[in-house]
């Protein structure tokens, strides 16, 4: 009596051990499968105050895996302005270079970022307001050319659309969220970096400071690349 009590006792023992052994496998298992995927990029939403700015909405990105690849680390504005060269949707190569000695709008967007579609016509605007007073690169993140052609042709746009098809420049600015806006002077420095959609004052003010040559938080003591 007492030997098959001690097996029953050793037989349940067991069978709690195995049943709370299965149940850790299943949650690691769980685990492993759910955990994010810096590889895959990620698009999402943020909300973010001051509806007269015009910024109550940013659409937040993560750099792909070839982009993660180059040697930019930290999520502030680059200590140094990056010079590039994409293809432009009209087919030519486009360098920031190409422009050295004007002030430069680099304008980081995508056709499925609500906010973008909201500053392009400021943007655009400006930008036939002052007729050739400064250079706009706008910059697209990894979208055909298929699906960019029908949403510059409804907004009418004309300066030069960059695409980045593999996110590495996009990544090279740090830029952490969509539109974001960097505003280069003549000498290749980075003025300002702005994170959201702009208007056409804020754009302004950001030319017309920049030409005074009044310095901001985001200019850098450091040399440009270019």
């Amino acid at each position: 009596m007492i030997r098959r009590e001690l097996t029953n006792r050793l037989i349940k023992g067991g069978l709690l051990a195995l049943g709370i052994g299965v149940l850790g496998f299943i949650i690691w298992i769980q685990a492993e499968h759910w955990q994010p995927n810096p590889d895959k990029p990620v698009q999402d939403r943020l909300s973010v105050p001051n509806p007269e700015r015009a910024t109550e909405q940013v659409m937040r990105v993560q750099p792909t895996e070839t982009a993660q690849a180059s040697q930019v680390t930290g999520s502030a504005t680059p200590a140094t302005t990056p010079d590039f060269t994409l293809p432009a949707l009209s087919g030519e190569l486009i360098s920031l270079s190409d422009y050295a000695g004007k002030p430069v709008l680099i304008n980081f967007w995508a056709t499925w970022c609500p906010p973008c579609r909201i500053e392009m016509p400021a943007i655009q605007h400006v930008f036939d307001e002052q007729d050739g007073a400064f250079v706009v690169l706008a910059v697209n993140l990894e979208e055909t050319h298929a699906v960019i052609q029908p949403f510059v042709d409804e907004l009418g746009l004309t300066f030069p659309i960059l695409l980045d098809s593999d996110g590495l420049v996009t990544w090279q600015y740090r830029v952490l969220g969509l539109p974001t806006s960097v505003f280069v002077t003549p000498e290749g420095t980075i003025y300002e970096q702005y994170i959201g959609p702009m208007d056409e004052t804020f754009i302004k003010e950001m030319l017309a400071e920049m030409s005074k040559g009044n310095r901001t938080s985001g200019e850098s003591d450091v040399p440009p690349e270019y």
